[in-house]
């Protein structure tokens, strides 16, 4: 099996923290990392550890989102960081990390119904992109 790159973790944390409306300082600050590790996880010239990715995570959470939708962040960023193996079933589509993601859109009134929607579209590509990247890697492509 293929270890995920610092590369796979730098993309999620950019599509989340974008899709979250965060700046890369206002999430240092949430998680309690420097500005400079946030961009170099982003630009995937570092994975981070397990706790930071945690930390992070946790952060990319809207202040009102459910305890499981926080745990369902933290869950995505453990994977694409290399430090937890989800089912192709579950990476196909998980409604509790769409509640993390549909209470984050909901909560930004910058965002239009057509930002919203292309966040949504965003997210279910990369389910599918991960599920057939998992199939490849088991040989059942």
């Amino acid at each position: 099996m293929t270890i995920p790159t610092a590369t796979e973790f730098g993309a999620w944390l950019k599509d989340a923290r974008t899709a979250r409306g965060l700046s890369v300082n206002a999430l240092a600050d949430r998680a309690g990392v420097s500005n400079a590790s946030i961009s170099k996880f982003e630009t995937g010239k570092l994975n981070p550890r397990k706790r930071t990715a945690e930390q992070i995570a946790a952060a990319l959470a809207p202040d009102n989102a459910s305890s499981s939708a926080k745990d369902a962040l933290v869950r995505a960023a453990l994977a694409s960081a290399g430090y937890a193996t989800t089912p192709i079933r579950e990476l196909e589509r998980d409604p509790v990390f769409d509640e993390g993601f549909e209470a984050g859109y909901n909560s930004d009134d910058g965002l239009t119904d057509e930002d919203r929607e292309n966040l949504r579209q965003e997210a279910r590509d990369f389910y599918h992109f991960k599920a057939e990247q998992l199939r490849r890697q088991r040989g059942r492509a």
